[in-house]
């Protein structure tokens, strides 16, 4: 990896970025102001809540001693380290409320325009038909006996565990260049928002991201967008992180020339240039919500983008079965 880093700020965005993202968003999702007075206030609402996201949280910072009071003794052990980032998903996200539509939005025409109906559907209108979308509420509980059923969902949290392990086991900070400084964040607060590995000497903050194959990381550099977590809690996190990476693996195996016993896999790490707002699917999801879930968009600092390749011990269990036991433990019911 590289010499240490020159960045040094919380890689903030100005407010006339924010409101032109946004903007461009709603054309894409077929908003248009002058379409209703529905399309106009849920525009102002999108562009408001997205600029009141992007403005750093006005508490005093959280110090680095704080932070490390907080630090998380990853398991050397690969499989114990995928349960406790997986047992650390459910602890974190116990008291919240997932939102899922029942159907996938598809848009196969130009002339269409989405609306927000009582706050309680989405409607995707065509020239052609009107299709409605309900909305369905989660608890944590029921949310994750859903999805993790699904490999990849799982998959996020397994390969957190397996590149933070092998980034405290083998990298040194990419901003200060020290070894042995750094270590799983956890979710232990908001501080821990975007900083799944941080450096205990200079404060640098590592996300990782999973990708689904090379081709997939291959097609997202090409374009410089990649997806991010809540644009909100980027921006207001407390921990003023000195340095911002973006970890990102493909959960494509390649045997590995070392070893029958592992499996290769390509991690790409790079600065992150900007955080950009973005509308998806679960933007929508307000019949329940509190406020529009501004979601992001990642653009990274090309010129500094690394390649290495990540070691990874055959499991002898299946992702889903570990799921299956944390959640099992965890919560006391049943998964399936």
């Amino acid at each position: 990896m590289s010499e240490r880093s020159s960045i040094t700020n919380q890689i903030p965005v100005s407010e006339s970025d924010v409101r032109e993202g946004i903007i461009k968003n709603l054309k894409e999702w077929g908003f248009d102001p002058t379409y209703n007075e529905e399309h106009n206030a849920f525009g102002d609402e999108a562009v408001e809540e997205a600029v009141e996201n992007s403005k750093p949280d006005s508490g005093a910072p959280i110090s680095i001693n704080h932070i490390s009071a907080n630090d998380g003794v990853l398991s050397k052990d690969i499989t114990e380290a995928v349960r406790q980032v997986l047992r650390n998903e459910l602890e974190s996200s116990n008291d919240e409320i997932f939102f899922d539509t029942n159907d996938s939005i598809e848009f196969n025409s130009k002339d269409y325009s989405l609306s927000i109906e009582c706050g309680k559907k989405i409607h995707a209108k065509s020239a052609r038909s009107v299709k409605t979308f309900d909305v369905t509420a989660y608890s944590a509980e029921d949310w994750y006996r859903k999805s993790w059923k699904f490999p990849p969902s799982v998959g996020g949290h397994v390969y957190e565990a397996l590149v933070a392990r092998h980034m405290i086991d083998q990298m040194p900070c990419r901003s200060c260049g020290c070894r042995h400084q750094l270590y799983w964040n956890g979710g232990f607060d908001s501080s821990s928002s975007w900083a799944d590995v941080v450096c205990k000497n200079c404060m640098a903050s590592y996300e990782i991201k999973s990708v689904s194959s090379d081709a997939t990381f291959e097609k997202k550099l090409k374009y410089n967008s990649f997806n991010g977590g809540s644009f909100r809690k980027f921006h207001k996190n407390p921990a003023r992180y000195q340095a911002r990476y973006f970890v990102i693996v493909s959960r494509e195996a390649t045997s590995s020339q070392e070893s029958n016993d592992c499996t290769s896999h390509r991690v790409s790490i790079a600065e992150i240039q900007k955080v950009e707002p973005s509308l998806r699917v679960q933007s929508f999801d307000v019949a329940k919500a509190s406020r529009i879930r501004i979601q992001s968009n990642v653009k990274i600092n090309k010129n500094s983008l690394e390649m290495a390749r990540c070691y990874v011990p055959i499991f002898k269990t299946s992702h889903t079965e570990i799921a299956q036991s944390v959640f099992e433990d965890y919560y006391g019911s049943n998964f399936n």
